[in-house]
């Protein structure tokens, strides 16, 4: 996908931002640019683990080295859920190209390797992706950052921290 392409092989920001959904649509790169004289650059992806940014970090780290990494992460990043190997692939079509990351891919099956000798597996499941990254995700891409379009239809409910927590 381009978000993941860009970043893997392209992106030459002074400042990453990496993460999730939240870093993703609420870290706007230019912000940091405008505040700390350098360039930015959001390379968080909606609905990634940690596995994500680690092994982004690995082909990124590769070319070269940020001055700085900001990492926004939750409690959720971190849990170990069976699915989450599964988002790893996001990155079997670089899995060639990039060995530093194929001890990575291995952790969603031992076979990976031997799947990889055919040319349509790493696309396998994501024609649909790559059409509507390659057409619409350039549009709304500031920086890396995509920012929230929608907005609610109802006041958001706040925690009344006077009231004991009941179940």
């Amino acid at each position: 996908e381009y978000p993941t392409l860009y970043a893997a092989e392209k992106v030459n920001a002074d400042v990453l931002v990496m993460g999730a959904s939240r870093a993703m649509q609420q870290i706007n790169p230019q912000y940091i640019e405008d505040s700390l004289q350098y360039s930015a650059y959001n390379v968080g992806r909606d609905g990634m683990p940690f596995f994500y940014s680690y092994t982004l970090l690995q082909m990124i780290l590769k070319r070269y080295t940020p001055k700085m990494i900001i990492l926004d992460s939750e409690y959720k990043m971190l849990m170990e859920v069976p699915n989450h190997y599964d988002r790893l692939s996001v990155f079997l079509p670089l899995y060639k190209d990039h060995p530093e990351i194929r001890d990575i891919v291995k952790l969603r099956s031992p076979f990976e390797p031997y799947k990889q000798i055919s040319s349509v597996y790493p696309y396998n499941s994501m024609l649909f992706k790559l059409l509507k990254g390659n057409f619409s995700a350039a549009e709304k891409n500031i920086k890396g950052y995509y920012p929230l379009e929608e907005s609610l239809n109802e006041p958001i409910k706040t925690w009344d921290y006077t009231k004991p927590y009941a179940l």
